[in-house]
């Protein structure tokens, strides 16, 4: 019944054909003839007739099988040239005769193919017929030359077209054979299971079942897909057999569906140990479309121009053949090409074998085989078709297809498992630059002292972090200078704490002074500490957490060292100021010590609560910065410093705070000028201050001038914090540990009631 239809379907289709495309129309479509030395003027050749071929072709740029008719057109062309000029055609009972290829455009459609067909029997102006492309058109343009024409099909490969016709021959295998190659290829791989994806109307696939049974192959899913498929629809395919993770994927698609079906690969990053494509490989759209996806992607195909196959007539072989196209037209030849060569060979050699154009001597030679071409060697099994198996091919990394089974023609080994795409990128782009190895994740693994760096390996220039362990260790000996001096200054008023001496400058506010300084002095350690021991690289996003402590300690200790050094004085020069203001209108006065250490609590609160709340909202960080890289984009210098995204208001309210402080403490320093040195440091006060403006008035310019110098700078803010705090330590101590040394003795001032030596009582610090 399927039979009956398609005769009747075609005999409906030919009456029509015949009455839209009379006679004259026919005569009237455009032609396209092989004239290169038909005649023999261009070599010395006598013909003595002339042999015509004609051939339904897709001829214009508009025709849906134009690409692939072009190729199969100039390549029959090719060898007929070939024959005419460098052999004077073929030699038949003792006549040379010369062959006309004659292509008429038929739109790629089956109205036109039957319309040429016809005319060609009818009116006698072909001798010969040749198929045109595809298996729907050749199935029609077969039906009418059976039994009137020897007819070749260079590109169909539906058997049904063949198995009941006598004279018309088929170079393309049956599609049912399609794959033969490639299961004998992944058995002998030790593959066990196969999934496969198959584009509905696509005969490639037909044959996948038996084979795998016959070679105890499992088949775990089979997904079939629209002609034209959208994106979507094959990202749900390829999740699908992705998910059943067979040991070999094989395709029967056509190259507009290959292509979106290879960047679906990509995008669900999938990689099948084996993937098998039918019609594609080779195709030069899909290679410009595909690109480097393509490498170690299998194909059966029935040609590729590494064979070791030589025409016959011409002695071309397969790769002159592939140069001599691509000059002719300007691309390489595909199977459909070399089909279309090998049946124009194949024709010529029968009739020069038959030594005659009968028909049924020509058919009987055809039948015996044997014939050599650029496609290979070329015989018909039972139902006229092709009977050579299909080798299979392997992108390699030059992006050219080479043979790969079977063993006996192989160019290379089949690169199997199939690499992932990383490690495909990672080949392509720089093969880790031929000094290591690409992984699976596209990573390298370099030899020797190099490193790895995206998909090379480069000698690495040791980065330069601008840090100096010999500056670290003399900002480190400065910090434990004013720390031995504090500890001692500390321990010394302990001591000697109800010596007149120190209770005169009362001991607890030496001992807190003393201990402001070692506070104050331990910023050092945090301007020193780097990121060292930074391992992971998280300095480089601030995430170092070690070091960004580091950074907000050291607000902490510098301010409140500052308020524990300085608030002190301070609060005892106010009360030897009450205390001296009150004798003068002969009112005593007295000023606990608790409210003094009032004062001093106020103040650090002050500044905790200015620190606080930077820390809390706007928090320093430590970032290594890079500030130079290499030709390969590495950084080869950085420096790490402190900073945060809103720091100014903080430092600007600390900066205010602070100066405020100092303009308060010489304001008594100046009220108290005239006290004696004992009970109050005014003097020693005012010295010490005006170091610390020095330094920093000093320190200041230079510290702009070094910015850009981390290690310069480091030791340059280190310095000005150990001359503030060791200024304090001698300008206070160094006078009571001379007055101690001396056994001094306050002496009168007019305040006592003996007329020559008196001594007034110390201050209590109640």
């Amino acid at each position: 019944p399927k039979t009956m239809r398609g005769t009747v379907v075609s005999a409906i289709v030919a009456t029509w054909a015949t009455v839209l495309l009379s006679e004259p129309v026919v005569a009237q479509m455009e032609r396209h003839t092989s004239v290169r030395d038909v005649d023999g003027s261009l070599s010395p050749c006598d013909f003595d007739r002339k042999i015509v071929i004609e051939a339904p072709a897709s001829l214009h740029p508009s025709d849906k099988y134009y690409s692939t008719s072009k190729q199969m057109i100039a390549s029959a062309e090719l060898i007929v040239e070939q024959v005419n000029s460098q052999r004077c055609g073929i030699n038949v009972a003792g006549k040379n005769m010369s062959i006309e290829f004659v292509s008429v455009a038929d739109r790629s459609n089956t109205v036109g193919v039957i319309a040429i067909t016809n005319s060609s029997i009818e009116r006698g102006t072909a001798d010969f017929l040749f198929a045109p492309y595809s298996s729907g058109l050749t199935a029609d343009f077969a039906a009418l030359a059976e039994g009137n024409k020897l007819a070749f099909a260079a590109g169909a490969s539906s058997t049904p077209i063949f198995s009941d016709k006598t004279s018309v021959f088929g170079t393309l295998p049956k599609s049912s054979l399609y794959f033969g190659g490639a299961i004998e290829l992944i058995v002998e791989l030790g593959i066990t299971s196969v999934s496969f994806l198959e584009e509905v109307g696509a005969p490639m696939c037909s044959g996948v079942r038996a084979l795998a049974a016959q070679n105890n192959l499992t088949i775990i899913s089979e997904v079939a897909i629209p002609a034209k498929s959208n994106v979507s629809a094959f990202d749900v395919a390829i999740a699908d057999l992705k998910e059943s993770a067979p040991g070999a994927l094989f395709t029967c698609i056509y190259t507009e569906n290959c292509i979106t079906f290879i960047d679906g690969l990509r995008r669900a990053n999938y990689t099948p140990p084996s993937l098998i494509m039918s019609a594609c490989p080779g195709d030069p759209d899909l290679l410009a479309a595909a690109g480097r996806n393509l490498e170690n992607i299998l194909g059966v195909t029935p040609w590729d121009k590494s064979l070791k196959s030589t025409d016959a007539l011409t002695s071309i072989s397969a790769l002159e053949y592939d140069a001599m196209l691509h000059t002719r037209i300007g691309s390489h030849a595909v199977y459909q090409g070399a089909s279309a060569a090998g049946a124009i060979s194949t024709m010529l050699q029968a009739i020069e074998r038959a030594q005659s154009l009968d028909l049924a001597d020509i058919i009987a030679e055809v039948h015996l085989g044997g014939f050599e071409t650029v496609y290979g060697n070329i015989n018909f099994d039972n139902e006229n078709q092709r009977k050579e198996a299909l080798v299979v091919v392997q992108y390699n990394a030059d992006l050219e297809l080479q043979v790969v089974w079977p063993a006996e023609q192989a160019q290379g080994a089949v690169v199997y498992p199939m690499p992932t795409w990383a490690f495909q990128d990672c080949a392509a782009a720089g093969n880790c630059s031929n000094a290591g190895q690409c992984q699976p994740d596209g990573t390298c693994v370099c030899n020797n002292d190099l490193q790895p760096n995206g998909y090379l390996c480069i000698s690495v220039q040791e980065e330069d972090l601008q840090r100096s362990a010999g500056v670290k260790i003399v900002c480190l000996l400065m910090f434990s200078i004013n720390l031995v001096i504090a500890s001692g200054a500390i321990t010394w008023t302990l001591a000697n704490k109800k010596s007149t001496v120190v209770r005169a400058s009362q001991p607890t506010f030496l001992v807190l002074i003393a201990f402001g300084a070692i506070v104050s002095s331990s910023t050092i350690v945090s301007l020193v500490y780097g990121d060292e021991s930074d391992i992971d690289g998280l300095a480089y996003q601030g995430k170092y957490e070690p070091a960004n402590v580091a950074c907000r300690t050291m607000i902490i200790t510098y301010t409140c060292g500052f308020v524990l050094t300085f608030a002190p004085l301070f609060a005892k020069l106010w009360r030897v100021h009450k205390v001296m203001a009150g004798s003068k209108t002969l009112r005593r006065i007295r000023v606990r010590s608790s409210f003094l250490f009032g004062i001093v609590g106020g103040l650090l609160l002050i500044d905790l609560v200015i620190v606080g709340t930077w820390i809390s909202t706007s928090p320093l960080t430590y970032w290594r910065t890079v500030v130079n890289y290499d030709e390969h984009g590495l950084p080869i210098a950085s420096s790490g410093s402190c900073s945060s995204t809103n720091d100014m208001p903080f430092i600007l309210a600390i900066f205010l705070f602070h100066f405020s402080m100092l303009l308060y403490g010489v304001s008594l320093c100046y009220k108290t000028r005239n006290i004696d040195s004992v009970m109050s440091e005014s003097k020693y006060v005012a010295v010490a201050m005006v170091s610390n403006l020095q330094v920093l008035a000093l320190a200041s310019p230079v510290l702009v001038i070094v910015s850009g110098q981390p290690i310069a700078s480091m030791f340059l803010r280190s310095a000005v914090v150990f001359f503030n705090d060791f200024g304090v330590l001698l300008f206070i101590f160094v006078p009571k540990w001379q007055a101690f040394r001396k056994s001094y003795k306050i002496e009168s001032s007019g305040m006592g009631t003996s007329a020559t030596t008196k001594t007034t009582s110390v201050p209590s610090e109640r």
